[in-house]
């Protein structure tokens, strides 16, 4: 199961779930984008659409070889010009997170992904509107591993082709010796991070 798999954003990490043995696809969006559906299906993938609402439901009538939540957070901009609506819609992937949760714990799904900003971790310009949601993430993550329940939880840099990189946060990415991941370099890096052991990392 994979939050926003069809969104095209992601597109990069689901091809490499499907080279990697991946035969159906239970994507959570609100929308579903048809090229993509058409695409998976004909690579030999079943796809099935899951409402972002009672995610619980649907889980509880699937086998489930993992959880990936690839929710996209809200935007970078100045706190004073965020949109009180944007922090609703953030917080919105912390209670979907919730719900996977919920439906995972004490059941055999070896696999439990969440991703996050690592702008936020940090405290990059323009992501102090996505601290709650982020620190809800971290939380779940946590609670999890104590529970000695499967979680990841990766923290990622902003990527150079989605719009999100400010001039001053990639200066101060140059500075550090730190490039932008681009979708290839995410993809393998989530790969490494989806095996057990791992806990909390930040994509760089």
């Amino acid at each position: 199961m994979v939050t926003d798999g069809l969104d095209p954003r992601n597109e990069t990490f689901v091809g490499w779930l499907r080279e990697h043995g991946m035969r159906r696809l239970a994507a959570v969006t609100a929308t579903a984008d048809t090229a993509q559906v058409t695409r998976l299906t004909e690579e030999g993938v079943e796809v099935r659409i899951v409402p972002p609402i009672g995610i619980g439901g649907a889980l509880a009538e699937l086998p489930v070889a993992g959880v990936v939540h690839l929710a996209q957070p809200a935007p970078l901009r100045a706190l004073a010009e965020f949109d009180p609506a944007e922090a609703a819609a953030d917080l919105d992937r912390y209670r979907i997170a919730a719900e996977l949760d919920a439906a995972t714990r004490g059941t055999s799904t070896p696999m439990f992904v969440v991703t996050g900003s690592a702008a936020a971790h940090f405290g990059a310009v323009g992501a102090a509107g996505r601290a709650a949601a982020e620190g809800a993430l971290l939380a779940l993550a946590a609670a999890r591993r104590a529970a000695g329940t499967p979680a990841q939880l990766l923290r990622w840099m902003p990527r150079a082709d989605t719009g999100d990189l400010s001039v001053r946060d990639a200066a101060g990415m140059a500075v550090s010796g730190v490039t932008p991941p681009t979708p290839p370099t995410c993809t393998r890096r989530s790969a490494c991070c989806c095996g057990p052991g791992w806990r909390t990392w930040t994509g760089r």
